[in-house]
């Protein structure tokens, strides 16, 4: 069934997350047109939706032409990965075993997918080909894996929200290093390779941006507002980096430069902001968990969001195709941008 609505976007003041038995799913597809606000243009964006049996989490560009997603709560208790086409359809391989908690998936330098697999009883990296073959490497018990991102020397980075580490693996799955975060009990959550060939991250308890360089060394940057929360992390395409503040009481997307200023730039809708990434336009886009919402922020730090459009949108990123490609309750969304 189609169903085509308006919604007005809102423009608030400048400044301010072994072989796999396959499931084939074909699906149609509805779409949505979501106004910018007056303001800006008369143009729009165009929103598809593309439903799952699941609650879809994070979201990567694959390198084969498709978008990559993780999957909880399914329909039969089963742990997925999902790879979904330019064109809506669908396709999900399970993940062999129990106790399965996926919290991130990112392209790795290998031409395979990698995830965090974070469930309390058993932490695993995962590593699953274009073809859906799915192999686990464990970690040390109770290092819970949060995000992951292909890291500038030809390995994975990912943070240990347990541990409070940062690790690195090889593609042939071989644990190399865990560096010790300096602020204890910081809990790390997203990360990203920046343009100055280091790796930053958030720490939500710690109400930090960290920098890690490939031989380990440590960088914390305090942000501004207490009590921030800082989540989503993404490399922007002005060469600094730009977070989420998923606080609902003071939404904030922060951006950092690579010699650790920091910015901050207030969203003037409640609801907090989930994961970010670099878009098509030149902006970076993020989503708004809990109100339904999309947002856009220019690297001026203009933001303009759209919505309501889904139920708890949540993981985001920019697909093969030059669209933008967000997470949301049951459904995968795809956003094509003027």
């Amino acid at each position: 069934m189609l169903h085509t609505h308006e919604v007005g976007g809102s423009k608030p003041p400048a400044p301010t997350r072994l072989a796999a038995r396959s499931v084939v799913v074909t699906v149609s597809v509805a779409s949505a047109l979501i106004l910018i606000a007056p303001a800006a243009s008369a143009s729009a964006i165009k929103v598809v939706h593309i439903p799952v049996n699941s609650l879809p989490g994070s979201i990567t560009a694959g390198p084969d032409g498709n978008v990559w997603f993780t999957e909880s709560l399914t329909g039969d208790g089963a742990a997925r990965i999902g790879r979904v086409t330019p064109r809506g359809n669908i396709r999900e391989f399970n993940v062999p075993g129990n106790h399965h908690e996926l919290t991130s998936i990112t392209a790795g330098p290998d031409g395979d997918l990698w995830f965090t697999d974070s469930h309390l009883r058993r932490s695993m990296i995962g590593r699953i080909t274009q073809s859906g073959a799915v192999t686990e490497f464990p970690l040390p018990n109770g290092s819970l894996p949060t995000g992951i991102t292909a890291g500038p020397d030809g390995n994975l980075w990912f943070t240990e929200l347990g541990s409070n580490r940062i690790g690195r693996i090889t593609t042939s799955g071989a644990l190399l290093t865990e560096f010790s975060v300096p602020t204890p009990h910081s809990s790390v959550q997203a990360i990203v390779t920046g343009a100055d060939g280091n790796l930053w991250f958030t720490e939500s308890a710690g109400n930090k941006v960290g920098r890690v360089t490939p031989r380990g060394h440590f960088d914390e940057f305090p942000v501004p507002t207490a009590s921030s929360q800082p989540s989503g992390i993404a490399a922007g395409p002005d060469g600094n980096l730009w977070f989420t503040e998923f606080s609902s009481s003071a939404p904030t997307i922060g951006r950092i430069t690579t010699d650790g200023q920091i910015t901050e730039f207030p969203v003037d809708v409640r609801g907090a902001p989930d994961r970010i990434s670099a878009g098509p336009d030149g902006n970076l886009w993020f989503t708004q968990f809990g109100v339904g919402k999309l947002g856009r922020i220019t690297p001026t730090g203009v933001i303009t969001q759209f919505g309501p459009h889904a139920a708890s949108p949540s993981g985001i990123a920019m697909g093969p195709d030059g669209r933008i490609w967000f997470t949301a309750s049951y459904e995968v969304d795809r956003v094509t941008v003027p």
